[in-house]
């Protein structure tokens, strides 16, 4: 099956104007969707397999003052496959 554009930005657009309660169900719709629709594309896949280096994320990076600090993506590709991860996260109901 085809990946449909308009069905896209509409699940996204439902989650920009969610509410707090609904947005993990808009979420869980859009990547529900995404693993129906998206078979053997390359980009998808690379998603889903550097999803695998931030599944720790938010583990805690102590520094030499004993502070913890979060890792952050040092580079936009790696932001997006955090942003991603996250998103995963959430549709199935973990770590939100």
């Amino acid at each position: 099956m085809a990946l449909n554009p308009e069905k896209v930005i509409f699940l996204l657009r439902q989650i920009q104007n969610s509410e707090h309660n609904a947005f993990k169900g808009i979420v869980t719709q859009l990547f529900s969707y995404l693993k129906t629709e998206v078979k053997d594309n390359p980009i998808f896949d690379n998603y889903e397999q550097e999803c695998v280096k931030w599944s720790n994320w938010p583990e805690e990076d102590n520094n030499s003052f004993g502070y913890g600090r979060w890792n952050f993506p040092d580079t936009i590709d790696d932001a997006k496959v955090l942003s991603y991860h996250i998103y995963k996260a959430i549709s199935k109901n973990e770590r939100n």
